[in-house]
């Protein structure tokens, strides 16, 4: 599903509010009762950036978490926002996030999208040469404009959760998304090119997985691991015999030394493969600032991708009075996509590489960090300003 959050939040207007509650709930049929604190915070913030891809982008975002005492990482999130851009995307989605829904073993997270998009932008199935025309003689040979809308909902089962910090969940996943690109110039490599879904399509999913998190922090990572495996089944309900799967596997580590700062160093290496007659838009991609920085997005496109990302990422300077803290990223993205068939060594023979630097801020709210990255590939560079860590 293609969700589009690429803002940065230059404006200092955050207006966070904490609400502290406290309550007496019994634990035990003997009548002791403990007291539960709950916490609530609002911050809303105005957005302007910049996205190599989308181009200057303003907006808006509210976020409202709501701690409560022995809820890791939070008892409920809830977060809306709404953005546009100078490349013409216009685009808004609404996430809602509560562990321990039902029961202390479930967590349910849903996400809701639509976008219009004037410059959406398509390289080919299978492209892996330099772009001709390139990029800065004649972009709009690679747009086209397109509307898109989905909904993703993810239900978690815990199967073992120590007191230690890591679990261990199975979950479960069904998605539905339409995408119609609405104007195809005839001159532009979308038309040229007629891959499966140049029409309008949509498309529902049911998936299942396993993911294992030791992770010391969901939103600022500093030991720890993660991983993920999974399997889908697609559904092209716009052609009536179409089903094909879809296997991903995602693996994250983290850990932390001193080295004049405390310096975390992160890696993931994930890998998506996709069977049968796909429209192009369900094809795993590598490009953009979620997979490779410095290549535009959805530069290269297949029934397979491999992709690893390396960073060190420090926190330079804080101030703890004030709740700010500045820190920077190096980072080395590699990886390629191929097509079904090809030999194990020519995937390794023909990798794609982008690396580059960023800075990181947060602002009142540890789990809020604003990202701004610079990366530098084949095609050029990219820069992107955005909300949270890559991974």
């Amino acid at each position: 599903m293609k969700r589009f959050r690429s803002y940065f939040f230059i404006f200092v207007i955050i207006i966070t509010s904490s609400l502290p509650e406290t309550f007496a709930q019994p634990i035990s049929n003997n009548g002791k009762r403990i007291t539960v604190t709950d916490t609530l915070d609002f911050a809303f913030m105005p957005a302007l950036g910049y996205n190599s891809d989308y181009g200057l982008i303003g907006g808006g975002i509210m976020s409202r978490y709501h701690y409560r005492d022995g809820v890791r990482p939070f008892y409920s999130y809830f977060t809306i926002d709404a953005l546009a851009s100078t490349n013409g995307l216009f685009s808004a989605s609404i996430l809602y996030d509560k562990p321990q829904i039902f029961d202390q073993k479930k967590r349910f997270t849903t996400e809701l999208f639509v976008s219009k998009f004037l410059n959406d932008q398509f390289y080919g199935v299978g492209t892996y040469d330099d772009l001709n025309p390139s990029i800065s003689e004649d972009q709009e040979f690679y747009y086209y404009e397109s509307f898109s809308f989905g909904i993703e909902s993810i239900l978690r089962h815990s199967l073992n959760q120590s007191s230690s910090g890591y679990s261990s969940d199975v979950y479960f996943l069904t998605e539905f998304d339409y995408h119609n690109p609405v104007d195809i110039g005839q001159n532009s490599y979308l038309y040229q090119s007629g891959p499966l879904g140049v029409e309008k399509s949509g498309t529902v999913s049911l998936g299942t997985g396993y993911i294992f998190d030791s992770r010391d922090n969901e939103f600022d990572p500093r030991y720890g691991i993660y991983g993920k495996a999974g399997f889908q089944l697609i559904k092209d309900y716009t052609r009536t015999t179409d089903i094909f799967p879809f296997v991903e596997s995602e693996i994250r580590t983290y850990f932390t030394f001193h080295l004049i700062r405390d310096i975390t160093f992160a890696n993931r290496l994930s890998y998506q493969h996709i069977d049968g007659e796909a429209p192009f838009r369900k094809l795993p991609v590598i490009g953009g600032e979620e997979t490779m920085r410095g290549y535009p997005e959805n530069r290269f496109m297949d029934d397979n991708a491999l992709l690893l990302n390396t960073e060190l990422r420090t926190w330079l300077f804080e101030f703890p009075a004030y709740e700010v803290k500045f820190g920077g990223t190096l980072f080395f993205d590699a990886g390629r996509t191929y097509a079904n068939g090809t030999s194990l060594k020519d995937v390794f023979d023909d990798l794609k590489y982008t690396y580059g630097l960023g800075g990181t801020s947060s602002f009142f709210n540890e789990n809020f960090i604003f990202r701004a990255d610079l990366g530098f590939s084949d095609d050029g560079y990219g820069l992107y300003f955005t909300a949270g860590y890559l991974f």
